[in-house]
């Protein structure tokens, strides 16, 4: 049995590590979610870590996340 070249078999190793670290976090991602699914789909959700991205605003009483620059500016200035 012939073996392979040391170049060779540390190529291999290289290839195997790095196709099992890459499968890793694709298994750890936190999933991207919008705004509008995370609101239409809480059930699925419930529990679990999500990325949202959005507006979010404040007051003394309150806070909120807003899907778009544009909602978030049209409540503030709607305001009380």
């Amino acid at each position: 049995m012939r073996r392979l070249p040391a170049f060779l078999s540390v190529a291999c190793l290289t290839v195997l590590v790095t196709s099992l670290l890459a499968a890793d976090k694709a298994t750890n991602a936190v999933p991207k979610v919008a705004i509008t699914n995370l609101l239409a789909h809480m059930k699925e959700f419930r529990g679990k870590r999500v990325e949202v991205t959005g507006y979010y605003t404040s007051g003394v009483e309150w806070m909120a996340l807003y899907q778009n620059q544009e909602d978030a500016e049209h409540v503030r200035k709607a305001g009380p």
